[in-house]
């Protein structure tokens, strides 16, 4: 068999990574920048006929979460322990058992994020580098298909699943129903992106070509199955030393502003702490000192300050397990606000339950049917005598 040199080659996985039992879809650019795509028996026929530059794999629908996430501006460490909060509340796992991976918060505040079992991902590059083929990147099945123009979302639907990417890095994973028309299928998705005036379907040529993505799931090789660069690392490895000299006199100047700008920061925290005791988090010190002493003057400021941290530890210790029915959480003005899938409710035990509890927690809960909204508690003004 003839091999092909390109220059990305593209895999979409089947359900589980049983790679051995069911074709694999694969697609290839070649040198001139033309996609095309055809069906494979096994990773091992796909690694025997090409040689590819870079190799992408998508898992299946069914294998991955994908959401937004709404956040207050954040540093990135601050972002990645608000993240991985919102995921184990969300997939009802601890972080350390997933694989996750998120995009860059918009100007709406939403990040996009997406999430799989560790296990099933170190299962299924198993499975790929034992035939011969070595993924340089994981990406959420979105990813694949082409960017959309604007107020527009690209479509497909893969065994059940609809497959939807409604901006450059942002995109959705929705169950179908399993008795529908198109129609009914096309009403109940725009229910879910009321901001999309369009779904496109792309064309079965095109449907794989998508560009532009700028993120994925974690990828951690096995020690010794990097790829071999041959003559390009020296010349690499050149252009990095005289990119680097180039640009350590650009970023002096920026470190040190950014370094002045921390200290300062760090000084206003701890001027906002010692003058607010009850204070956990600081994220924004200017205005939550502002909104503390508005508070305070008003004779409202007798009970600690809720932050997202604190009410997300105390959603995640009062509410109760609801496997994979948590469509979305949001953080607004602080209210935690959570939404459940299509279809799922609490049990009027499970509330009950849920409100007995808050009151340890000092925190608010209202429900409605559609999720439940956590804010911090009033306290109760003592009678004048």
């Amino acid at each position: 068999m003839t091999v092909t040199p390109v220059v990305t080659l593209r895999l979409m996985m089947p359900p589980d990574g049983d790679t051995n039992h069911v074709p694999l879809r694969a697609a290839w650019c070649d040198r001139q920048g033309g996609w095309q795509s055809a069906v494979f028996v096994c990773p091992e026929e796909v690694a025997a006929r090409f040689a590819a530059s870079r190799l992408e794999i998508c898992p299946h629908p069914a294998d991955i979460s994908m959401t937004g996430i709404t956040l207050p501006p954040l540093r990135p460490r601050q972002q990645r322990l608000a993240v991985s909060g919102a995921v184990e509340l969300l997939a009802l796992t601890p972080p350390q058992d997933l694989a996750i991976g998120h995009g860059l918060r918009g100007e709406t505040g939403v990040l996009p994020v997406a999430w799989m079992a560790e296990g099933r991902v170190a299962q299924l590059l198993a499975s790929l580098r034992q035939a011969g083929l070595q993924p340089d990147a994981i990406l959420p099945p979105p990813a694949f298909l082409p960017q959309p123009e604007e107020g527009c979302a690209a479509l497909q639907v893969v065994d059940g699943w609809a497959v939807v990417r409604s901006g450059a890095s942002e995109g959705g994973l929705y169950p179908l129903l399993a008795q529908g028309t198109e129609a009914e299928h096309l009403a109940r998705l725009q229910a879910h992106l009321p901001a999309i005036g369009q779904l496109v379907w792309p064309d079965s040529n095109s449907v794989m070509s998508g560009d532009g993505w700028a993120w994925g799931l974690p990828l951690n090789r096995e020690p010794g199955t990097e790829k071999s660069s041959g003559w390009r690392r020296p010349a690499c490895i050149w252009g990095l030393l005289a990119l680097v000299v180039w640009l350590g006199g650009l970023t002096f100047e920026a470190r040190k502003r950014e370094a002045q700008g921390l200290a300062l920061k760090q000084q206003m925290t701890a001027q906002v702490k010692a003058a607010f005791p009850g204070l956990t988090v600081v994220i924004n010190p200017l205005q939550q000192a502002r909104q503390l002493r508005e508070a305070r003057d008003k004779g409202t400021a007798t009970a600690p300050a809720q932050d997202f941290a604190t009410l997300l530890r105390a959603a995640s210790a009062i509410l109760p397990r609801m496997d994979a029915q948590v469509q979305q959480l949001s953080y607004r003005q602080g209210v935690l606000d959570i939404r459940w899938r299509d279809g799922a409710a609490l049990r009027k035990e499970e509330a009950a339950a849920m409100q007995a509890h808050a009151g340890e927690r000092q925190v608010t809960v209202v429900t409605d049917g559609q999720g439940v909204k956590l804010s911090a508690a009033q306290p109760v003004a003592e009678p004048r005598s």
